[in-house]
């Protein structure tokens, strides 16, 4: 007869902890497995194939990650373009003043996740009320398009003048490049950080284009890989 277990992983950046219980008798127990982290997936799912062996099978299955922080204290997240508007290029680059020491010379500015050299920019204008003032050039995109063969993004971040009070020149933009890059992440700033200061909220967006397929890669992993391992009614959270 097979057994049923409530089963939870944590990954960390060394090993990821497998706890388990057996629905029936309540019995718990854990193990550690090497973690995986090109593919954290596979460290959880290695650890419940353990567990389960061949005949048990899983009741509940809940799991915690640093998925995301660990890509991003490591750099290790994916390569990323910067769309922003024509005029505007080095608001991501230049940073903001806030400095925890205004006047030391020895401060250096952190290393931005999307360089100037993978910056483009795009004619339109929103005004800070939400009015058009300029129409946006699509084909300033292509450039963008044409980039990704050479430089392999697997994100854009795509971050435009006042879009939080006016999101129709993102969402054209989205549109155009996910016609054309259909296997590449779009995102925009409205949805991610939909408030006004221009570096702060390109920064957010870039940030969120540098973790997402590195989340969405393991999120997929579980998600094609533990179909068919959770039974009828089971939770998985």
């Amino acid at each position: 007869m097979s057994k049923s277990y409530r089963v939870s992983a944590d990954i960390g950046g060394t090993f990821t902890d497998i706890v388990y219980q057996d629905v029936e008798t309540g019995r718990c127990g854990a193990t550690k497995i090497l973690s995986t982290p090109d593919n954290p997936a596979l460290a959880v799912l290695k650890g419940i194939d353990q567990i389960l062996g061949d005949d048990g099978a899983m009741a509940f299955f809940v799991h915690g990650t640093t998925v995301g922080l660990n890509a991003l204290l490591t750099r290790r997240g994916s390569k990323v373009a910067l769309v922003t508007n024509e005029n505007f290029r080095d608001i991501y680059t230049i940073q903001g003043n806030d400095r925890g020491e205004i006047f030391s010379i020895q401060w250096n500015k952190p290393e931005p996740l999307a360089s100037l050299e993978h910056t483009y920019t795009v004619a339109g204008r929103i005004a800070a009320n939400g009015d058009e003032l300029e129409p946006l050039r699509l084909s300033d995109l292509d450039k963008v398009v044409e980039a990704c063969a050479t430089e392999n993004y697997e994100a854009i971040a795509v971050s435009l003048l006042f879009s939080f009070n006016n999101s129709a020149h993102e969402l054209a933009a989205r549109d155009y490049l996910q016609e054309r890059l259909p296997g590449v992440q779009i995102v925009l700033s409205h949805h991610v950080s939909p408030e006004w200061r221009e570096f702060e909220r390109t920064s957010t967006t870039v940030t969120d284009a540098y973790l997402a397929p590195v989340v969405r890669k393991y999120i997929s992993t579980l998600q094609a890989e533990m179909g068919d391992r959770l039974p009828a009614g089971g939770g998985c959270t």
